[in-house]
């Protein structure tokens, strides 16, 4: 008698789409988008690729931003996330959520607002450097300028499938295209040095193009229907 072990299988990504990694900063053509403020890159950022939203015609996380809702459970589900490592939560959120307008991955939108007491947080719509992401293998031509270029063409994309509610659930480990790490970009030992520890952490977010089903669009004149991502900034795997 011949004993069959049947192995559970890793989950895929929806159909239609496939797994890449983004460019890391430096790497290839990738431009960065110029909103970040330089002076914070003269330490340390978090590390990230933009995106585009045709309805805003603007590749600016700030202007792409969506809303995490603390009265949906949002903040608590993304403390879960974390590592059980013993760590606080002041100190797995201090360096992730900014007090004020658009200088992290989130932020409160309110310089006098702590994260602390935020009802929503501001969530820049971008892929994290060097991350894995869940894109169509379908391409699209989309006319824009990318950033750093003046100049609109029609030029291949490819949509970035979105995060819902119910994917706070999963795990990084099954689902790494949807909860992310946290990447930092350092200047040393050389500029674009890319890491996924700061302040000796790793921490866990959704990946940040929420889907508009499940979470408010920051900009109440508009909608996406799509984040797009240039073909040449992805790489199978």
């Amino acid at each position: 008698m011949t004993l069959t072990i049947t192995r559970n299988a890793k989950p895929q990504p929806a159909p239609g789409y496939k797994l890449f990694r983004a460019l890391n900063w430096g790497e290839g053509v990738l431009n960065r988008e110029a909103s970040v403020g330089t002076e914070l890159y003269g330490t340390s950022t978090f590390a990230y690729v933009p995106v585009y939203v045709i309805e805003t015609d603007s590749f600016s996380s700030v202007n792409n931003a969506s809303l995490y809702d603390r009265s949906k459970g949002d903040m608590e589900n993304i403390w879960k996330l974390q590592p059980q490592d013993g760590r606080t939560l002041n100190e797995n959120f201090n360096s992730i959520v900014f007090q004020g307008n658009a200088a992290s991955l989130m932020w409160t939108g309110d310089p006098a607002m702590t994260w602390q007491a935020a009802r929503v947080w501001y969530a820049g719509s971008q892929l994290q450097a060097g991350g894995i992401f869940s894109a169509t293998e379908e391409i699209f031509q989309v006319r824009c300028a990318l950033p750093g270029d003046a100049v609109k063409k029609l030029r291949p994309m490819r949509k970035v499938q979105t995060f819902r509610r119910a994917d706070f659930q999963k795990s990084h480990i099954d689902y790494p295209w949807l909860i992310t790490k946290y990447r930092v970009a350092f200047m040393r030992p050389k500029p674009d040095t890319m890491s996924d520890t700061f302040n000796g952490l790793i921490r866990y977010v959704p990946q940040q193009c929420l889907d508009p089903q499940d979470f408010k669009f920051a900009s109440s004149q508009k909608q996406p229907s799509a984040f797009y991502v240039p073909v040449q900034w992805c790489i199978s795997v």
